[in-house]
This record gives structure tokens, C-alpha cells and sequence, in this order.
């Protein structure tokens, strides 16, 4: 039953974020182009960040990762 639960709370966040970021574009606040694209991505990133809260979740653990990796990367590349 938790699962379940777990999966339909996961779903409805998606749902509600994608129709959010879609009513966003057709009322033309963000418009089709890299800048507005990364926009998107980073609110995903900051509540998928945030979904933690919630509780230890695999989404979580894949944005924090990627957030390791690409700080990681910077640090590398400024070092070099």
C-alpha cells in the first residue's frame, strides 16, 4: 500500500510540474530556446533536490549524483 501511495504522490508531482512548465510556454513566459530549456531543468533539479524532504527516494539520489559529478567536472576543469 505505501508504494503504491509513493508512486501516485511521485506521479502527480510529474503531472503537475509538466503541466506548470506547459501552461508556462503556450502562454508564452518561457519561450523555446536553450535559456528558457535550462530554466526548466534547474527548477526539476531544485524539487527533485528538495523531494528529500520527503524521504530518501531514487530520484533524489540520481540528482545528487549528477550534482557531485558536475561540481566535481567544474572543479576539475578550473584546476587544469
Amino acid at each position: 500500500m505505501r508504494k503504491d501511495r509513493d508512486f501516485w504522490i511521485l506521479v502527480g508531482t510529474l503531472a503537475l510540474f509538466g503541466a506548470v512548465n506547459i501552461s508556462l510556454f503556450l502562454v508564452g513566459r518561457l519561450q523555446v530556446n536553450w535559456e528558457d530549456f535550462g530554466i526548466v531543468l534547474a527548477a526539476g533539479i531544485t524539487l527533485t533536490m528538495y523531494s528529500f524532504l520527503y524521504k530518501d527516494n531514487p530520484a533524489f539520489k540520481i540528482a545528487e549524483n549528477m550534482y557531485v559529478g558536475v561540481a566535481l567536472g567544474y572543479t576539475v576543469i578550473i584546476t587544469w
